[in-house]
């Protein structure tokens, strides 16, 4: 089975050096499905398909349990705003 990762999206998070570092995106790779729905740098995910995420580590797990044919939906926190990104079903 494949899943959702960042790397398919083309980010990563801050590297977790804490039990609970929040998950800040730190890279988005110019020219991927990231970047081009508007992830940026700094931006905190808080929900993963509606499911709060408190951690790098419980967002990463919340990817893995999502089908890299289904739709994917991540709302992040970016300058006290919450944004809501889709991302399309990849084949």
């Amino acid at each position: 089975d494949q899943y959702w990762t960042l790397e398919h999206l083309g980010a990563a998070l801050v590297p977790d050096v804490l039990l609970r570092t929040p998950p800040y995106i730190d890279i988005v790779r110019e020219g991927s499905l990231a970047a081009d729905e508007g992830l940026q740098p700094d931006d905190l995910v808080v929900q993963i398909e509606g499911r709060i995420v408190q951690s790098a580590e419980a967002a990463s797990e919340s990817l893995r349990r999502i089908d890299i044919l289904d739709p994917l939906r991540i709302t992040v926190l970016r300058e006290n705003e919450l944004i809501e990104l889709e991302f399309a079903p990849q084949r």
